[in-house]
Order: C-alpha cells, then sequence, then structure tokens
C-alpha cells in the first residue's frame, strides 16, 4: 500500500490486538498512527470518522498544547485536527509499549512534531488510554507522563 489509509490501518491493526502478538501489534500500530497523522493534516473527515464511535470523546490531560479538556464526536476530532494542523508542521508518534485490559488499551511512547511556522522540532513522552466499543474508538485519554497514563488505566472505565 504505498499510501497508508486509516479505513485499512485500523482494522490491521486490531487483528493482532486480539492475538496478542506484540510485535505485529506494535508494527501495525505505527502503520495506524502514520495513517492517523495523514488523515488529521489533510482534514480527512471521512477517513477520521471511520474507526470512532459516535459518542467518542478525546480527553486531554497534557500541558503541551493549548487544546480544550474534552471534545466530542466526530465535530470535537475535527476541531482538534484543525488545531493539530494549525501548529504542527507535520507530527509522529512512535509507540514502544502496548497494553491491552478488556476494552482498554495503554500506549506508552514518544511524539515528535515540528511547528508549523517555526520548524523547531520537540520530542517528549506520549501516552494514550483507549477505550474501545465495538473495534471503534469511544474514548482516548491524552498524556504526556507515561505514570498518569498507566495509573488512570487501572481506574474503572
Amino acid at each position: 500500500m504505498s499510501e497508508l489509509d486509516l479505513r485499512e490501518t485500523w482494522p490491521a491493526f486490531l487483528a493482532p490486538l486480539e492475538t496478542g502478538d506484540e510485535k505485529a501489534m506494535l508494527a501495525a500500530f505505527d502503520d495506524q498512527q502514520r495513517a492517523f497523522a495523514a488523515a488529521v493534516l489533510a482534514l480527512d473527515a471521512e477517513a477520521l470518522a471511520s474507526n470512532i464511535d459516535p459518542a467518542y470523546e478525546l480527553h486531554n490531560h497534557t500541558a503541551f498544547f493549548d487544546w480544550r479538556d474534552i471534545y466530542h464526536g466526530i465535530d470535537g476530532m475535527m476541531e482538534w485536527a484543525g488545531q493539530i494542523n494549525d501548529t504542527a508542521g507535520e507530527f509522529e508518534i512512535v509507540v514502544e509499549r502496548i497494553e491491552r485490559s478488556g476494552d482498554r488499551l495503554v500506549t506508552l511512547g514518544q511524539m515528535r512534531a515540528s511547528g508549523r511556522t517555526s520548524q523547531i522540532a520537540a520530542e517528549f513522552p506520549w501516552a494514550q488510554v483507549w477505550t474501545l466499543r465495538d473495534q471503534a474508538i469511544l474514548r482516548v485519554d491524552v498524556f504526556s507522563e507515561h505514570d498518569r497514563a498507566l495509573a488512570a488505566a487501572e481506574r474503572p472505565s
């Protein structure tokens, strides 16, 4: 596949997630994140809506970006994508570890980004706690500290 498409990479990620094959999970997640970044930077609403539940929420627990605390549904996803687009020339999430517990998924790694105007590059810890429902993303909690994400994952959903 020359250009990664979120509508294809998300189901490809779910397959090794079900089998627990960590190496395949990390490789598939890398493709999924590259497709996600491309969809965000292209403001591709159709692709971004393809793997989220209608009740989707993104909860921001970082201080790095001037984001709202909570974004709702595809409208919230598109608002968040617009804010990323306004500030980031490009970004990449490099995941080093994935843990699954029931309907929850924790990804731990690094965010690499550069400013759209300044082109100044930055790298910092990045973690997400995903809540899945029927193979779609219901909620994502975003953290810039791994220990906070792991603690959040232990709380009931």
